[in-house]
């Protein structure tokens, strides 16, 4: 069976805030589907990574790492998220790319941000990752999967009133489920996994969030991050798409 190697953002470290004592879970929904899989498993996320960082993470263990019996979990994450480069690292690699920034964060940044807060900026860099994900595995002969830990805006083709066009395919085989909107972490977690109603568009999806009453506190953490509990079903869930890569 083949190693599994898992990168992504907070949920994928474990991320978990509230509540409890410790912000991260000792259980990430990843170790609990390595451990029913019966395989190794490798974690790779940070809270605040945005789909650059990502790409650079899969990157790097490529160039690092023997992967000849590898295969990938991808967890994208929310489009608009860009990370920046800390000028006190000596290490020029994303490694060194220490700030988060939120697109709707900062309206009236001056150069170079306000090119950031172009939404085709930011498509274009999550394109471009998701890409070069897909074709270094293709071209290392690497099992691979996809999901996004929140956002969907890959799939569909608007952005509020701009114009926009997804990148990823309905039919791509290596993403988790891309022909249904409802198809991230956590859908799975606010129990909305495949449901077959229209789904809003990631901005108002977002405010929708902000309502508290939207909120299943059993399964998901005031920071809008799985609980232990949550961490198992999301495990389960993603079982059936992962067992088959790592028997490839």
């Amino acid at each position: 069976m083949r190693r599994l190697v898992i990168f992504g953002d907070s949920y994928v470290q474990g991320w978990r805030g509230k509540p409890g004592n410790s912000t991260l879970s000792e259980m990430p929904f990843g170790k609990v589907l390595g451990e029913s899989l019966g395989c190794e498993t490798v974690l790779i996320g940070r809270a605040g990574h945005s789909n650059l960082a990502i790409m650079d993470d899969v990157v790097r263990w490529i160039e690092e790492k023997d992967t000849s019996n590898d295969a990938f979990l991808v967890v994208w994450s929310d489009m608009v998220r860009m990370t920046v480069r800390d000028p006190n690292c000596e290490n020029h690699r994303f490694k060194g790319w220490e700030y988060p920034l939120w697109l709707r964060h900062y309206p009236d940044s001056p150069d170079p941000f306000d090119t950031m807060h172009d939404p085709q900026y930011a498509r274009l860099l999550s394109m471009s990752s998701y890409h070069t994900v897909k074709n270094l595995c293709k071209e290392k002969n690497i099992p691979l999967r996809m999901t996004n830990s929140i956002d969907h805006q890959g799939l569909i083709d608007n952005f509020f009133d701009t114009q926009f066009r997804g990148w990823i395919r309905e039919d791509d085989p290596d993403y988790i489920e891309p022909s249904n909107h409802w198809n991230t972490l956590f859908d799975i977690i606010s129990g909305t996994w495949l449901i077959k109603s229209k789904k809003p568009i990631p901005q108002e999806w977002r405010q929708m969030l902000g309502n508290e009453s939207t909120r299943n506190k059993r399964f998901v953490t005031d920071c809008w991050h799985p609980t232990d509990e949550a961490n198992i079903l999301i495990a389960n869930k993603l079982e059936p798409y992962i067992k088959t890569i790592l028997e490839e």
